[in-house]
């Protein structure tokens, strides 16, 4: 079986065709290279997308030649196919004729083939010719190959012992090379039920610290927000990163722990820093009069509302988020920091709460990032969200990119947080929308 691919299909999975296909041929047509040209310099998506395969297929180009069949794992076959028949009553005056008359030429020579698009008006062109077509449903998933901070093996319970015993393990143990402070769930071969957990610090895996502690006096709820306080409250790590969808807890963490030890009065003050960008130009309100707070309040919202949740979860008293961030900014705790004027600053014996970050670019991530001298930062940001002012892809901007590259840090450590706390429908919206 052959799957002929439109443009369509290998701008939203190449990598996922690859990997849910077996024993198959694939075809790319040479007309839907040359549209992948043309869109690799479109905007947001569209434009990452179609880089992202081109630079895939020349990957693959090094175990072969298109011209001819390349073989790849699970008995795949792939090439580009240059020729089409011209015998069908077409005009061929379109690529989606062409790419029509590549699928007719595959059925003729290369064996049966069915045509895989989600254009539905040439799969209706090429049913009514007599051949078989396919449509592909792949979530884009922006998470997908991004480093989470967690890794989860197997293992025999021999190495789940000697870890309880001793309180360490050596990755050389079985087998294994995780990421510095990156954390290991490890579950007994025998009994899935049993685990050990562990994060990987310069050349061991170690016994958390901070699983039973509660930052600000909150009640922690699951594993991985056990594991997000451990990278928080270790101030050998300077750096502590979350992403993860809406209502999943990074700010309500990170401000927690934050307010937490400037309670212990291991820091002086925390720094806010968000990116005062409106989600549309059409829903700009304009010019803001007022001081920094004034012109920032609004965009405070994560702040204001995490530190009512905070007050709430300690002592169930309702108290005014707005109000609470006053008093923490007029006792000097809390600073609000304009993004656009950090060039020259160095922010000493602080910690840094960076939020939305996802709409950073490269150069404003390392503006940034390059101000912290003896301070942490704990940076926040959901893929998902964005602003229509931005017209570049979540995974080329600065936020993606910073996690990409201090992933084996010892410097750095990051966690993607899975679970929506925020409501029951909020929690379905993220698996429907």
């Amino acid at each position: 079986m052959n799957y002929v691919v439109d443009t369509n299909v290998l701008l939203i999975g190449l990598d996922e065709i690859l990997e849910t296909h077996s024993n198959c041929g694939i075809i790319i047509p040479s007309i839907c290279l040359s549209e992948l040209d043309i869109q690799k310099n479109g905007e947001r998506q569209i434009g990452y997308h179609a880089r992202k395969v081109i630079r895939k297929l020349f990957e693959i180009k090094k175990y072969g030649d298109f011209s001819k069949w390349i073989k790849l794992e699970n008995n795949i076959s792939i090439k580009v196919e240059h020729r089409y028949s011209i015998e069908l009553h077409l005009p061929y005056n379109c690529n989606d004729d062409i790419i029509i008359g590549c699928l007719d030429y595959s059925n003729e020579f290369h064996g049966e083939s069915i045509l895989l698009s989600n254009d539905l008006n040439v799969c209706l062109k090429a049913e009514g010719l007599g051949f078989k077509t396919k449509q592909v449903d792949i979530k884009n998933d922006l998470y997908k190959n991004l480093y989470s901070g967690v890794i989860e093996i197997e293992v025999d319970d021999k190495v789940i012992n000697n870890f309880y015993e001793r309180g360490y393990l050596y990755p050389s143990e079985f087998q294994l090379i995780p990421y510095q402070n990156q954390f290991v769930i490890m579950t007994s071969n025998k009994d899935e039920k049993r685990k050990a957990i562990g994060m990987y610090c310069e050349d061991k895996i170690e016994k958390p610290l901070y699983f039973n502690y509660s930052p600000s006096g909150i009640k922690l709820r699951n594993l991985e927000q056990k594991m997000a306080v451990e990278l928080l409250m270790d101030d050998d790590i300077p750096m502590v990163s979350f992403t993860g969808n809406f209502g999943s807890s990074k700010t309500f963490l990170q401000l927690a722990v934050a307010l937490d030890k400037i309670n212990q009065r291991e820091y002086k003050k925390i720094l806010l820093v968000k990116p005062p960008m409106p989600l549309d130009r059409n829903l700009s309100v304009g010019y803001k009069k007022g001081d920094l707070f004034d012109k920032y309040l609004n965009t405070l919202g994560s702040i204001t509302s995490n530190l009512e949740a905070l007050k709430e979860d300690k002592n169930d008293k309702f108290m005014n988020g707005v109000r609470l961030l006053e008093g923490y900014i007029t006792q000097g705790i809390i600073e609000i920091i304009s993004i656009e004027d950090i060039l020259g600053s160095s922010y000493n014996n602080c910690i840094i709460l960076a939020e939305e970050m996802q709409l950073l670019t490269k150069e404003n991530m390392l503006a940034l990032l390059s101000r912290v001298g003896n301070s942490r930062i704990f940076i926040n940001g959901d893929l998902k969200q964005s602003s229509r002012l931005i017209t570049t892809d979540s995974r080329e901007m600065g936020f993606f990119h910073m996690i990409d590259v201090f992933k084996d840090s010892k410097l750095s450590g990051h966690l993607t947080l899975t679970s929506i706390q925020r409501s029951e429908f909020v929690k379905e919206l993220s698996e429907i929308w």
